[in-house]
């Protein structure tokens, strides 16, 4: 279960990771900080947005995003962070939402390879602003294929319904 009000269901993940782009409102020129290690379909759907992706490392020895490397690599024109979730491993999502809130940034979670996992007892998908899961046939979740976006938030629920 995700703590959230607002679920849209789509086609896949890659489509649940561009819709969660467009509802917080990404576009031509803006700048989305990114894990260098990540699938590329999110790079990719950053670039088909007009924005440009701009790359921090993982953790030393991990998987995940390396969150304190992501104020430094933000500019005027960041508008989010978008990080993954992968192999077993959690974001430091609660600093990741911190450094957000801090810079006015949105924090988008892609979620696709970690359903149902929790931080500090949270599930993942309700502590960004947004989230992105996958049920393709390769991930924990499965039906095969689809996705879904989800938020609290009704402003990027509205984006997203405009868009889908």
């Amino acid at each position: 279960q995700v703590d959230v009000s607002h679920v849209r269901f789509c086609s896949s993940g890659s489509l649940a990771v561009e819709l969660s782009l467009r509802g917080i409102g990404i576009r031509d020129g803006d700048e989305v900080i990114c894990c260098a290690l990540d699938y590329p379909g999110n790079v990719r759907a950053i670039r088909l947005l007009g924005a440009v992706p701009v790359v921090v490392d993982t953790l030393p020895g991990r998987w995940t995003m390396d969150a304190s490397q992501v104020a430094e690599a933000g500019s005027d024109k960041t508008k989010a962070v978008l990080v993954s979730h992968l192999y077993g491993e959690i974001a430091d999502v609660k600093r990741l939402r911190d450094t957000c809130d801090q810079h006015r940034w949105a924090l988008v979670e892609d979620v696709c390879q970690m359903p149902a996992a929790r931080f500090d007892g949270k599930p993942l998908g309700s502590l960004g602003h947004v989230a992105a899961f996958s049920f393709g046939g390769s991930k924990p979740l499965t039906a095969g294929c689809g996705g879904a976006v989800v938020t609290s938030d009704d402003r990027i629920a509205q984006r997203i319904t405009t868009y889908a």
